[in-house]
């Protein structure tokens, strides 16, 4: 009932033992053993065999199975009836591991979680051959972990190659177990360091495969964020020594033991987007005070367009609107970035198109000194009249007026003028010029 084989010593065992070197079916030891100086009856044979093989003393062969345990399914089938009995072949294990070694073994598979991690149960009560096959399963668990979430990924393999290390250490445990090698994978098992080795590549293997699950995903977006702010980085032309430092040192981290090295990647990673934040608050900062003060001229053009009638500056007054509408878009100071975006989410540009609206104020604020002088401050000139209603005479026609020719030549600035001073000329010609007529000829010549 215990399991406890104790009749080692007894004649009975040893004679039967000798005869079983050698797989012997039970009509031949049924026979041999019947004669001198035996002569041990068919119940003394069938029985012993039994006890023998409930002892994991002895392996059975039978309808081209092979039985190591009693406890597997059909293992008592020999034992059924005679018939079964004398079909059945029979041969003695005589080696086999001490009690402490086998408590080492499963001391050694309970560490490394082997329940959980097969679904098989585990018991002190194993014969040899049944915990060599649960090192097998184990092994060949964590062996397919790998193949399936890590090798064909060129990335994940390099990442992750102590995985494959690992599992070059389980592969001497894979193979299938049989009569013929379950010793010896036992004794290397419990050699020197091995089992210990065992249990590392067992929970290497567990950790990078959970990481890969909970966190490559993550690693991922990071490592595109980085391209991402390398990208804008170079292309406003920010020096990029500062940027390259981290992102070194976050691939580096990675490459060597990313499980490990995980928090300090993020703190990294978080120095990275503190980073480019800074960058873009700055920028922001520039842009919102450029595009700012050009709000505060289209105020003032509005308040001298309005002291007109409306109707004067009706096209003005739209081109002032659609500008205004303009320059609001670049006028937030505070930067919103979330997650892994560069893009800010309340304005919603990126560090690219801040320094672009930058380097466009110039021009912005030439367009307004355009619209500047673009106050009419009398009323247009008439529309021609309509055309005359079908069945009227047409009026006659009207004399065509002659286009003014203009003479500029003596309002061209002489000497030297500071950048200021040519802008307020050049508003005071186009303030002037305004007022003229469409056809009008400019002569700068006389």
């Amino acid at each position: 009932t215990t399991g406890q084989f104790i009749g080692d010593q007894l004649p009975v065992i040893t004679e039967m033992m000798a005869q079983m070197a050698s797989y012997k079916n039970g009509a031949d030891l049924e026979r041999d053993l019947a004669a001198a100086p035996t002569g041990y009856s068919f119940g003394t044979v069938f029985s012993t065999l039994a006890a023998l093989f409930r002892a994991s003393k002895v392996i059975i062969k039978f309808n081209n199975l092979e039985y190591h345990s009693w406890q597997q399914e059909g293992a008592k089938e020999p034992f059924a009836n005679s018939r079964n009995f004398q079909r059945a072949s029979f041969k003695a294990i005589t080696k086999s591991l001490t009690y402490n070694e086998k408590r080492d073994i499963v001391d050694t598979l309970k560490e490394c979680q082997y329940k959980e991690r097969t679904g098989n149960n585990l018991s002190y009560n194993m014969n040899d051959f049944e915990l060599v096959a649960a090192i097998q399963c184990l092994a060949v668990k964590e062996i397919e972990k790998v193949n399936n979430k890590i090798c064909g990924d060129v990335e994940l393999e390099r990442i992750f190659r102590h995985s494959l290390a690992a599992k070059d250490v389980l592969r001497q445990y894979a193979g299938q177990v049989t009569e013929y090698n379950y010793f010896n994978t036992a004794r290397t098992f419990l050699g020197k360091n091995e089992n210990e080795e065992f249990c590392k590549a067992v929970d290497k293997i567990e950790a990078d495969i959970n990481f890969i699950g909970v966190n490559m995903k993550e690693i991922d977006c990071q490592k595109e964020y980085f391209l991402d702010v390398k990208s804008e980085l170079e292309f406003v032309g920010i020096p990029m020594q500062l940027f390259d430092q981290k992102h070194e040192a976050y691939l580096q981290m990675l490459d060597s033991d990313p499980v490990h090295n995980y928090a300090k990647m993020k703190d990294k990673f978080q120095e990275v987007k503190d980073l480019y934040y800074r960058y873009m608050s700055q920028e922001a900062e520039r842009m919102t005070v450029g595009y700012g003060s050009l709000l505060g001229r289209i105020d003032a053009i509005k308040e001298k367009a309005i002291l007109y009638p409306s109707e004067w500056n009706k096209r003005l007054f739209e081109k002032l609107q659609q500008k205004e509408d303009d320059y609001k878009r670049f006028t937030y100071s505070t930067i919103e970035l979330k997650g892994y975006e560069i893009r800010c989410s309340k304005c919603h540009l990126q560090l690219r198109d801040i320094v672009n609206a930058i380097n466009m104020l110039p021009q912005q604020d030439v367009e307004v000194d355009v619209m500047e002088t673009e106050i009419c401050t009398s009323a247009p000139m008439p529309q021609p009249n309509p055309q005359p209603n079908p069945g009227t005479l047409p009026p006659p026609p009207q004399p065509t007026s002659h286009p003014k020719e203009r003479k500029l030549r003596s309002q061209l600035p002489t000497g030297r003028l500071s950048v200021p001073q040519y802008k307020q000329w050049l508003k005071q010609q186009l303030a002037m010029v305004n007022q003229f007529d469409t056809n009008d000829i400019l002569k700068f010549d006389e």
